[in-house]
């Protein structure tokens, strides 16, 4: 059986889905059952161990369901209903279950009394039999319907399926059948969720929850439904299209992936719904295999930290100080509880961290492409799949055995320099304030002089004929040059270790054009992609409304979208604070200030979404369009027989160019506000996110050379005028290197004496 990129991405899916799923739920066996047994069964008891027996049927018959997508229906018939019985019994006990959680959650939210007086085991033990026993006879009717055999024959790519191929009379039962399945068992469980979710967010934003309680009440809600979407939704439509069109649809087994992915995502879920931490998790497990229990993420992490020759030596003395007596050590434990809080809160991982984590990613690669060198051996060695992929596997698949090596090489010399040279390994943090100072002054100089022979180039070529396309390009120009005017305070920063020694006045100013022009910048290649994808799509009616007008107040209001949900670096700041304090917060040292990093937590509240709604309206929207203008102009341009093969390829390039631009460039900054409102917190790593969005100011002029012709001119003349006055230079000094002919002359005649 060949292997399509079809079957591959399914093989896949099903490898990751047993690989997470069986550990994952397994887990939340573990916790809900020591749960039960220690305060009780409760109903969010009763259903996640329904959830897991759904989810544990499902995972058990996944081998099954990898060696169908690998060589086809290969066990006996008599097998084919019991695993399809167990297959489609999971995932539709899973989704009536899971709306079960959710109704049971709005329930004690809007209802807290009466449903405490109903908040029985037995009564959700009722709830979740007659659920089962729903689905249970909703598929004995779909078995019916296969008129007692056939449950395995042949496609017609003359491979054995299991429960695919029906005829017609069949059909005229089991279509019906599953649109009333998908009505029944999906779609009244939706509007359910959906209700009780939505009522769930209103009740809590105006309840008198803490807001770190109302963000966890809010992301297990959402969550839940989020999960109840993405997993169930595809499969069901293929129930509604199948029966408009009175057929078994071909793509519902490509539908079934996302239902199998619920297998990994519940438990999530679920543990989210246990009051256990991660962290009572790993002291739960590690209790077994200790007598002493094992030390929290942030306790060791402050050993560690302890042993850092930064470390002051007060702290030291006083943790030394504290053990003499108990309570002395009573004292030394707030001590220390405060201190390890503050870590966690403010923590910095350390190298051996981010060596352990690239080792990792390095196996995770390696187990992905694994299942592609499993085909090959069942095969005899001899590849089946697309050729394509060939070379793409093996490079993916000795790739990580190489880097593996050299990450494990790289732990090995950290632990010794640690050892050995503790003091000169404590010096190396620095190494990352250094890091930041020289691509600040890399992009600095290359950005400088680029930016202005483009400025001075469209502002010729604007006074001379204005187009669209060159207003929005002399617009991002500027807001480059604003970045890089702004630049120079960032490198004085990264120079004192991100402590800032300026005035005050200059923090706000500096941090609001440093962050302003980089969403700015995003926004106006997101109008020159819209502008290209008009002129080719709709050549005739983009020629007739093409104003530069419209180019200028299409960029007023960019930069005026970009300044207001900036200026949120101004509002920040004075927000439940009567000070500039808040702004720049003290360290230890009462002469450090750091401009832009350090937050309350009233404002983080209002920062956090903000920064939230800036990665969606100023980030992923424009990315969205961005993909969608420039896909379709590489399709138009595709297909466009007059267009030169050359002209072709340097738009092709520029498309792609500017989306790779636009992903690398902005992504990673982006993604650190959706981690940091997930964490509720400011995260430390935002400053070398921010590394890539600084190297867009390099980036743009190459964006500008091939968009524009006048640019390409202007740097061709540059070029040409620079060589010739390197070839003058060379002349002259090879001229006055030796004697002129002159002088040679008279050496060799000498003047005749007529005296």
């Amino acid at each position: 059986m060949e292997l399509t990129v079809s079957s591959f991405v399914s093989l896949l899916v099903y490898i990751l889905t047993f690989l997470l799923g069986l550990p994952g739920n397994l887990l939340v066996l573990f916790v809900y059952i020591r749960k039960a047994r220690k305060h009780g069964a409760t109903p969010n008891v009763v259903y996640a161990l329904n959830l897991c027996v759904a989810n544990l049927a499902l995972v058990s018959w996944m081998p099954v369901k990898v060696a169908e997508t690998l060589q086809g229906w290969a066990l006996p018939a008599a097998v084919c209903p019991v695993y399809s019985f167990f297959l489609f019994s999971s995932v539709y006990g899973s989704s009536l279950i899971l709306t079960a959680v959710v109704v049971g959650r709005y329930l004690s939210i809007a209802y807290p009394i009466t449903y405490k007086l109903y908040r029985r085991a037995r009564t959700s033990c009722l709830v979740s039999a007659i659920l089962w026993i729903l689905v249970l006879v909703h598929l004995g009717f779909a078995y019916i319907a296969e008129g007692g055999g056939h449950f395995v024959s042949l496609s017609e790519e003359n491979v054995s399926a299991c429960y695919e191929n029906f005829t017609q009379e069949q059909l005229k039962v089991l279509v019906p059948l599953r649109l009333e399945m998908a009505l029944l068992l999906f779609l009244v469980p939706l509007v359910l969720s959906a209700f009780c979710t939505l009522r769930c967010l209103v009740l809590v934003r105006h309840s008198a929850l803490p807001s770190v309680g109302k963000r966890r009440v809010l992301a297990i809600a959402l969550s839940t439904l989020v999960v109840f979407v993405v997993c169930y939704l595809p499969y069901n439509v293929s129930h509604v299209v199948g029966f408009v069109l009175y057929t078994n649809v071909e793509w519902r087994s490509e539908a079934m992936l996302s239902s199998s992915c619920n297998v990994f995502l519940e438990p999530v879920v679920m543990l989210m719904l246990s009051p256990w931490t991660p962290r009572d998790l790993v002291d739960r497990l590690c209790r077994k295999r200790r007598k002493a229990p094992c030390k929290s993420w942030h306790q060791k992490h402050w050993n560690r930290a302890s042993r850092n020759p930064q470390t002051t030596t007060t702290q030291a003395a006083s943790v030394i100080s504290h053990g003499q007596s108990k309570n002395d050590r009573a004292k030394a434990n707030k001590a220390d509880s405060s201190i390890s809080d503050l870590i966690r809160i403010h923590r910095k991982p350390i190298p051996i961290d981010i060596f352990m984590l690239n080792l990792a990613a390095s196996d995770l690669v390696f187990l992905t492409f694994l299942p592609v060198k499993m085909k090959e051996a069942a095969d005899n060695m001899v590849w089946n799949m697309p050729g394509a992929l060939c070379r793409f596997s093996l490079f993916m698949f000795f790739l990580p055995l190489y880097s593996s090596s050299l990450f494990l090489a790289a732990i090995s010399a950290e632990r010794y320099v640690c050892v050995a040279f503790p003091v000169r390994y404590g010096l190396m943090a620095k190494l990352d304030y250094q890091l930041l100072l020289s691509v600040y002054i890399l992009t600095f100089l290359i950005g400088l002089p680029a930016n202005i022979l483009a400025f001075f180039t469209f502002c010729r070529k604007v006074y001379r004929k204005p187009t669209p396309i060159d207003i929005l390009l002399l617009n991002l120009t500027i807001s480059d040059l604003i970045f890089l005017a702004v630049l120079p305070f960032k490198m004085k920063e990264a120079t004192d270790n991100l402590n800032w020694s300026l005035p005050y006045y200059l923090c706000p100013i500096s941090s609001f054009l440093f962050f302003s022009t980089i969403y700015t910048s995003t926004l106006f290649l997101t109008a020159i992609s819209i502008e290209r994808y008009l002129g080719v799509a709709f050549p005739i009616r983009y020629a007739l409304g093409r104003r530069p007008r419209n180019a200028v107040i299409a960029s007023c209001f960019l930069w005026l979208l970009g300044s207001l949900n900036l200026s949120i670096v101004y509002i920040v700041p004075y927000i439940a604070s009567s000070d500039n304090s808040s702004y720049s917060k003290l360290q230890p040292n009462p002469h450090v200030t750091i401009c832009y990093d350090n937050f309350t937590i009233e404002q983080l509240n209002i920062l956090l979404p903000a920064r939230l709604e800036l990665f969606l309206v100023l980030f992923c929207i424009p990315l969205l369009i961005c993909c969608f203008c420039y896909i379709n102009f590489i399709r138009i341009l595709s297909n466009l027989p007059h267009l030169g093969r050359r002209r072709r390829l340097r738009a092709i390039g520029l498309a792609v160019g500017t989306l790779l631009v636009f992903t690398i460039c902005f992504s990673p900054y982006n993604i650190s506000h959706v981690v940091g409102f997930i964490h509720g917190n400011s995260e430390w790593w935002r400053n070398f996110a921010l590394i890539s969005s600084t190297l867009n100011a390099c980036l743009d002029p190459i964006i500008f050379y091939f968009s524009s012709a006048a640019v390409r001119s202007a740097i061709r003349a540059c070029v040409n005028g620079l060589k010739e006055k390197i070839h003058i230079v060379e002349y002259r000094s090879c001229c006055s290197a030796g004697p002129s002919k002159t002088e040679a002359y008279k050496e060799t005649n000498p003047p005749i004496d007529l005296g």
